[in-house]
Parts: C-alpha cells; structure tokens; sequence
C-alpha cells in the first residue's frame, strides 16, 4: 500500500507540471524509469524477509532462535533492520545520482517539525519544490528559488533535518513535491539554478 502511495504520489506532480506547462510531457517517463526498480527491490526485500523468518522447517527455526537475539549486538545490522529506509531511486533527469557517490540522492527527506508552530516540511511547501540547506541564502539565491516557485527550509546544523545532511555529506538538498531528493550540494551556489520552474 505504501508503494502504491508513492507511486501515485510520483506521478501527481509530474502530470500536474505537464499540464500546468512548466514540466515538459517526456518527463512522464522517469514514472517507470524511477518506480519499476524500486518496487522490484522492495518486492525482493519483503520475499528475503519472509523466507528468512519462515523457511528450513525446525533447523531454520532453531537458527532463528538463536542468531536473532545476536543482530542486537552488531550495531550496524541493528541499525539496517531497524531503520526501514526503502531502496533509493533510479537515476533520471529528476534523481541525480553520481554512481560513486550517491548520497542522499533518490531518497525520502525527513519530515520533522521545522517551525514554532510546529509545522512539518510538508505543511509550509505542499507540492512544492524545497530547498533544504544549512546554508542561509543570498538575495539573489532566494529570489531565483522563490521565482522558479520553490521554497527554502533554513535550517539550523543540530537540527533533524541539518544532521540528515550533515549525515549524508551535503549542506543543500533539491527535495521534489513528492519528497524525494532531487540533487545535493555542499553550496548553494551549485545548486539552486538546477531547481525547476514549477507550478509558477
């Protein structure tokens, strides 16, 4: 349920920037080139999952006896199973991901509460592109972000949302409406002209 979600979630606002006019309609493509691998991963993930907590009759249920209470000591394989974090995107024109170092590329961002009105990203910039950076931007960097119709989320470095990009090695995020990211940066200078215009 939760893929069929961000499927119609990725296609939403492709289909809303074509018919608005400031997406080009062969961007429609990346749907499948993004979503087809994706399910496919997590199709493999949940089958793995299954057959490790249910196959080799007694044998396999003694092997998960025994092995499973181990995984809480191994704090990287504690960290894998409990994190949940789905498989990143494919790379396409709306998914940047450098093939040695994909970063956060293709991943969800967070959605913690940003504000003192305990607002989330998804409540200040619903449908919206985001820039989420640690950076403050220049005059001339938040106009050009606000005159392509995307938002700023400045954030403080001991944030939730500056430790994520502090963990994932950039100081600057493109997050799509349907909060994946687009595109990272360790500046915002090489970043912000690569925003689309949307929905403006």
């Amino acid at each position: 349920m939760g893929a069929g979600l961000r499927d119609a979630d990725n296609l939403a606002w492709k289909l809303a920037g074509v018919l608005h006019g400031s997406l080009s309609p062969d961007c429609l493509t990346t749907y499948e080139q993004e979503r087809k691998p994706h399910a496919r991963k997590m199709i493999q993930l949940a089958v793995a999952m299954g057959c490790a907590m249910t196959e080799g009759g007694e044998i396999g249920s003694r092997l998960r006896r025994s092995l499973a209470p181990l995984t809480t000591r191994i704090p990287s394989l504690r960290k894998r199973i409990a994190d949940g974090a789905t498989p990143a995107l494919t790379a396409t024109s709306f998914v940047h991901r450098h093939p040695l170092h994909p970063g956060l590329a293709g991943t969800l961002c967070p959605n913690p509460v940003i504000d003192a009105g305990a607002r989330r990203v998804d409540e200040l910039a619903p449908h919206q592109f985001v820039m989420v950076t640690t950076l403050g931007p220049t005059a001339g960097q938040q106009y050009e972000i606000e005159r392509r119709g995307g938002f700023i989320v400045h954030v403080p470095t001991n944030s939730e949302l500056g430790h994520w990009l502090t963990r994932g090695h950039t100081a600057a995020a493109i997050v799509r409406p349907d909060r994946t990211v687009m595109l990272t940066s360790r500046s915002l200078a090489g970043i912000y002209t690569r925003l689309p215009t949307f929905g403006v």
